[in-house]
């Protein structure tokens, strides 16, 4: 992959120079993605686990669960609280939160 131009950084309003940036950094990106959709997912789904069963799920320290949480929370700003009740994170508002394309249908 080769992009020429420079792109705004999403998120950060840094400037980025794409042309830097290899299919083996764009395949880690996609996967990373991919991650935090399926965490959103089952946020959404109301499954049970505490961050410390997420993390053993997906396969990332603790502090990096955190980190995923806090950025569902703040960067993208979504409702999400941990329900001790029922031993689950879930988001306290009505709404979606979707990081895959769908076409309008």
């Amino acid at each position: 992959m080769n992009l020429s131009a420079k792109e705004d950084c999403i998120g950060t309003g840094k400037n980025i120079d794409c042309k830097h940036i290899s299919v083996n950094d764009f395949s880690f990106v996609c996967m990373k993605i991919d991650g935090m959709q399926r965490l959103i997912d089952g946020i959404a789904r109301e499954e049970l686990g505490t961050a410390a069963d997420k993390a053993k799920e997906f396969g990332v320290s603790i502090r990096t669960m955190y980190g995923m949480l806090r950025a569902i929370r703040e960067q993208m700003g979504a409702p999400l609280v941990y329900d001790r009740r029922k031993k689950c994170y879930r988001f306290s508002e009505g709404g979606r939160l979707n990081l895959r394309w769908q076409e309008r249908g």
